[in-house]
């Protein structure tokens, strides 16, 4: 839940009715069990949600289930999870420089289904410029530094469209620790980049924002005190999350809150509600609840 508070003026009218702020959260859930040799392998890529806005991505399920049907073989059964978990394959031969990818991943990257062996420069053509060097320095310090490939970038479709891709690979060692080959994934989060793009673009307004937004619970513990609010409570944010909201409000103001939420409560709109608060100061103000 969250309030709009206005800052009252002597001489101030009705003000027109501010401007709704969107919000948007993204959030995963990771699986439970005990994951075998597969599960492993899969679930490096689902630590955050493929559809962007409000995902919840589970491997195991997806694992056993595919698991169970007893008269696949081993190959088999990881296409059928990796084909219903949106994912696209790719392996890199790090001695002679071949490439292969699925044609899923194929897709991914504007390319016929029939390209799964194309040459380094075209899969590195299909990147986008701006993120072309950052995405093989990572894997260069990946090769030198032990530790498994991570990156997120955007690529062309074949449509010419941009797209944001997450890549996750395991590198394969000989004896020495020399690397011998790269096996990874590729996941498309598009949605998920968009709705945090969106989400920070709220925040901005919320945060540019003269007026107080307080976000609060139905029990009236305060969740959010934006810039506006520092400046006319003159508490900071962190002396106020997680206070309960009674702490800003007059004393002889003992129904505002119980009445505010109880309306909030009923699925009901608060609109321009008049009435006092206490600054940290001690001085009392007039403002306009939304």
């Amino acid at each position: 839940m969250v309030r709009r508070v206005r800052r009252l003026q002597p001489g101030d009218g009705r003000r027109r009715r501010p401007r709704p702020v969107p919000d948007v959260r993204a959030s995963a859930r990771a699986g439970s069990g005990s994951p075998g040799p597969r599960e492993r392998a899969l679930r490096a890529v689902w630590d955050r949600p493929l559809d962007g806005c409000s995902a919840t991505a589970t491997i195991e399920p997806l694992v056993a289930r595919f698991l169970e049907t007893g008269d696949l073989t081993a190959q088999q059964r990881l296409e059928l999870v990796l084909e219903a978990a949106q994912l696209g394959v790719w392996e890199a031969d790090l001695r002679t420089g071949e490439l292969r990818i699925s044609e899923r991943l194929a897709a991914m990257y504007g390319l016929p289904a029939s390209a799964t062996n194309p040459p380094r420069d075209v899969w590195r053509d299909r990147i986008h410029p701006e993120d072309r060097d950052r995405v093989e320095e990572a894997f260069r310090a990946t090769l030198g530094g032990g530790r498994d490939y991570a990156a997120e970038y955007r690529a062309f479709d074949h449509e010419g469209r941009t797209r944001w891709l997450a890549s996750r690979a395991t590198i394969v060692r000989d004896a020495a620790g020399r690397p011998l080959r790269a096996i990874g994934v590729v996941s498309d989060i598009t949605e998920r980049r968009r709705a945090e793009e969106s989400h920070a673009h709220a925040a901005a307004i919320v945060d540019s924002s003269d007026d107080a937004i307080i976000g609060k619970t139905l029990t009236g513990i305060i969740t959010s005190w934006n810039k506006g609010a520092e400046r006319i409570f003159g508490y900071s944010a962190e002396e106020m999350v997680g206070q309960p909201i009674v702490h800003i409000v007059p004393p002889d103001r003992p129904d505002d809150v119980p009445t505010i939420l109880a309306t909030i409560g009923r699925g009901e709109r608060v609109d321009h509600y008049e009435t006092d608060r206490i600054r940290k100061d001690g001085e009392r103000i007039h403002v306009s609840l939304t």
